[in-house]
């Protein structure tokens, strides 16, 4: 009766270990920060920039006539995303085994949700083509879309696309950014050679050098282009660089920062009010972002987990769609902002649910 009993007490302990692990595994699903809530804010805030673009809208976005031209939405959200990335890639490559380790999770994180939205721009552009379908097929620009963006090399239009609409026919203009985050990635694999002092010295050196070329030489260096435009270098790469000298110096670490994130924020505001947001934007932006993402929302996280990380999926397969809205309905701006939020929620969901999340699966392969 004894040896029966025992059999039970460890069939209960398999049965509670099992279910404790299960619990366990359930609860890292959940986000424990707000890094992919301030994600999908970004996409959004762009979303509702170019909203305004592609309906024709004269006026610029809210934000950028409340700032008297200082600030616009979707400089945010774009900063906001470069400032994450540096942040979380850092952390990523302190992770990797190894560089081709390293570089492999960037190219799926990526490449097959690229891929897909390439394909599918191609498969369905007949549908707001203006002419036939063998001119459809036999169109140079048609068959060179999918490689040269695949690539990186910015193709923005298919010829016979989009050409009556108010923004004219660029497809995708959302895709441009995908090449300098990938230079970053490239320029950021350089510190897995060092320890974490030559790090911090090394980014520090990079974005001082970064930050005298875009407050003093920023006209004259504007003119040089070679596979990357060096404005926009200047214009985002101090925010990849900031978010990850972040990493590097473990911010997270820091008890204050409740008190140090409501300072941060009060400084930004009264830097925007007497109009000195671009001498202190590369300072206070990042160091907010990561600081807020450091908090947690448990409710919304929860929702978030169930969602998915949609944000990549929203930020690249939103201008095609709102493109395409335009071409068939004509929306006013508010209208646009709405439905292709909606729209771009709906195809950000699909692209999670049906090609990242197994890519990165491939990831510990």
């Amino acid at each position: 009766m004894k040896c029966v009993e025992d059999q039970f007490i460890l069939i209960d302990n398999k049965f509670l270990t099992t279910m404790t692990i299960l619990q366990f595994l359930s609860m890292r699903t959940v986000p424990t920060n707000n890094f992919n809530l301030l994600r999908i804010v970004f996409a959004v805030l762009v979303v509702i920039t170019h909203s305004y673009n592609i309906s024709g809208d004269t006026l610029d976005d809210y934000l950028t006539r409340l700032t008297y031209g200082q600030v616009s939405f979707s400089f945010i959200g774009l900063s906001g995303f470069f400032i994450i990335s540096g942040y979380l890639v850092f952390q990523s490559l302190m992770r990797s085994e190894s560089v081709v380790s390293y570089f492999k999770k960037r190219i799926l994180r990526i490449f097959p949700a690229l891929f897909i939205v390439l394909l599918l721009t191609v498969l369905l552009g007949y549908f707001v083509y203006e002419s036939d379908f063998h001119s459809y097929v036999t169109n140079a620009s048609v068959w060179t879309y999918l490689p040269r963006n695949f690539f990186l090399r910015n193709q923005d239009i298919i010829q016979g696309i989009f050409t009556k609409n108010p923004y004219g026919p660029i497809i995708n203009e959302s895709l441009w950014s995908l090449l300098y985050e990938f230079s970053f990635y490239v320029a950021l694999a350089v510190l897995f050679f060092f320890t974490r002092r030559v790090q911090i010295i090394l980014t520090l050196l990079v974005l001082i050098l970064l930050l005298i070329g875009r407050l003093f030489w920023y006209t004259e260096l504007s003119e040089i282009k070679f596979i990357l435009e060096a404005r926009l270098v200047l214009e985002y790469g101090p925010f990849f660089a900031f978010g990850s000298l972040l990493a590097i110096l473990k911010i997270e670490n820091i008890t204050w920062n409740k008190s140090l994130l409501v300072l941060l924020v009060f400084l930004l505001i009264i830097a925007v009010v007497v109009q000195i947001f671009d001498l202190t934007r590369f300072f206070l932006l990042p160091s907010i972002v990561i600081l807020i993402g450091l908090e947690s929302i448990p409710f919304l996280n929860k929702v978030l987990a169930k969602l998915g990380d949609v944000s990549y999926g929203i930020y690249i397969y939103a201008f095609p769609a709102q493109q395409t809205l335009i071409h068939y309905f004509r929306f006013t701006t508010m209208e646009l902002i709405v439905t292709s939020i909606i729209v771009s929620f709906m195809l950000g969901y699909f692209s999670w649910h049906c090609i990242e999340k197994y890519a990165l699966k491939l990831k510990s392969n």
